[in-house]
């Protein structure tokens, strides 16, 4: 079998366990190295939650934004604030997902470290959610 394209999808059968592979390795050499005494603390999971609904604001300004024709100026104002809190809120996620990670595996590597870092990354995207909101 010759190798893929990257921008191929090849077997569709495989497609979605290939992309989560994929996206599994891509995101564990994303985390970042923790210090021991780094722990998930009632006020991170606090600005996690703000920063996530931040980012989600600031997101639909900006549609909302482009969508209505808004002035050139207040548009861009818009966008780059939409991805200043994006980038904000991609590296708390990661710090989260890598305390995570340390709580699940007990700071031991895994031979099913892709499994878990996935795991890992829906357990705190479940922090977003309010108790009463929950599934």
């Amino acid at each position: 079998m010759r190798p893929l394209r990257p921008w191929s999808f090849g077997n569709p059968k495989r497609t979605e366990a290939r992309i989560r592979r994929e996206y599994a390795a891509w995101l564990l050499e994303q985390l970042p190295e923790l210090p021991l005494h780094s722990r998930r603390t009632n006020a991170l999971v606090d600005a996690y939650r703000t920063m996530t609904r931040l980012r989600v604001e600031a997101a639909r300004e900006h549609q909302i934004g482009v969508s209505a024709n808004f002035d050139t100026a207040l548009i861009q104002h818009l966008d780059r604030r939409a991805r200043q809190l994006h980038t904000a809120w991609d590296v708390l996620h990661k710090h989260m997902v890598a305390l995570e990670m340390r709580e699940l595996t007990g700071g031991e590597m895994t031979s099913d470290d892709a499994e878990m870092v996935l795991l890992a990354e829906r357990l705190v995207e479940h922090l977003v959610l309010e108790v009463g909101d929950r599934p």
